[in-house]
């Protein structure tokens, strides 16, 4: 058995085919670190502003002087009028304008507040909301200095942040980017190594090597891509998470399994796919569809329980809504043990289902393709 399953590894792996290397390797390792280092920064740096000044004044450089010292704001251009900072703005050279009226310092002295303009393109939600709020921390900055008594508000809300301490919500984000493309990677790449032989119609030789055994056939390509994958994910999971606390080992132990699981579905479910479909198109067509837009139904951007009734079944089909849950647990520390061993059951559950489908699938297509290929070489 041992034999066959490497003759099998041998056979479908350890040839000269670039696409299921850079599928296997490439893709989800450069992806990953480019993501985890796309979403390392706390938030995006020097985005560029236009400003309008009507009027020169103290105040009104102090603003211009606070909007430069801000990391996450420059002044690119100054602006006669809001006509041209508008051009500017529909060119692409700029994200905002601030416009600093007439009068400012003076109705400002007097208590009359003035209100200083700030336009933002709100079709880019992240770079309008961040302008906005640095645009009010100097606002509130130089009203502090115009008015210095610091009278205290009646009630006040005390926030208590759990599960993330380093306070930023793009750390999370982009580690489940990190193993959303683990998820669709190895979903497509499931896809491509169980229907590469139908398209080079050589499933002969893979059931040869196989000894005549669909389900070493199905295992000796199924295996290899489950434990690359796997140590690839620990590896960039592991660089994404670097961060954050360290976990005891048994949350660890879960923790890897979870990503273990989650791979092995996938790689499943692809290899399904292809029993199902029977072509390499096809298959590699509906892993992409299904795998490709699970980050936006997993729980981590919107959550589950607001979803639609039929959106939230579809959610709970997809593996990286239950290993996103498993994480999710983890992160408030042991004590999340038990909820994260619910979503590892599950995974493994989902592991099984997909593979015999798989096995059962495969099994009766790769009968259809022996047969097709023997009778064209009696032809």
């Amino acid at each position: 058995m041992l034999s066959a399953l490497f003759a099998v590894f041998k056979d479908a792996y350890l040839k000269r085919n670039y696409t299921l290397y850079i599928i296997l390797v490439i893709f989800p390792i450069g992806l990953s670190f480019g993501i985890e280092r796309l979403f390392s920064y706390d938030k995006p740096q020097h985005l560029a502003v236009g400003v309008v000044v009507e009027e020169s004044s103290q105040l009104a450089d102090r603003i211009l002087k606070g909007i430069d010292a801000d990391p996450s704001l420059y002044i690119a251009k100054h602006c006669q009028n809001i006509a041209e900072c508008g051009s500017a703005m529909r060119a692409g050279e700029i994200y905002g304008v601030v416009i600093l009226p007439a009068e400012l310092e003076r109705r400002a002295l007097r208590h009359e507040a003035p209100a200083i303009s700030v336009y933002t393109n709100a079709q880019s939600m992240l770079t309008s909301k961040l302008i906005a709020n640095e645009m009010r921390s100097v606002v509130g900055t130089q009203a502090a200095i115009l008015e210095p008594r610091n009278l205290p508000d009646p009630l006040t809300a005390e926030m208590h942040l759990i599960g993330n301490p380093t306070m930023t919500y793009e750390t999370f984000l982009g580690i489940g980017l990190v193993a959303a493309f683990f998820h669709v990677c190895s979903m497509i790449f499931g896809a491509y190594i169980f229907s590469y032989p139908i398209r080079e119609k050589c499933v002969t030789r893979w059931i040869e090597c196989a000894k005549d055994s669909t389900v070493i056939a199905v295992l000796g390509r199924y295996i290899p891509a489950v434990l690359i994958y796997w140590v690839e994910m620990l590896i960039m999971m592991g660089f994404a998470r670097r961060n954050l606390p360290p976990m005891e080992s048994m949350d660890y132990t879960v923790f890897a399994l979870g990503c273990l699981g989650m791979i092995a579905v996938c790689v499943a479910a692809g290899a399904a796919f292809v029993g199902i479909t029977g072509q390499m198109q096809l298959s590699t067509g509906s892993a992409a569809v299904a795998g490709g837009p699970a980050f936006a139904f997993c729980g981590q951007t919107f959550p589950l329980f607001a979803m639609p009734v039929a959106v939230r079944g579809f959610s709970y089909l997809l593996p990286i809504t239950h290993f996103m849950q498993l994480q999710s647990a983890l992160l408030i520390g042991h004590v999340g043990i038990d909820r994260a061993l619910g979503s590892l059951q599950l995974l493994g559950g989902a592991n099984a289902f997909w593979l015999l489908l798989a096995i059962a699938t495969l099994a009766w297509r790769l009968k259809r393709y022996v047969k097709k290929e023997k009778e064209q070489c009696e032809a």
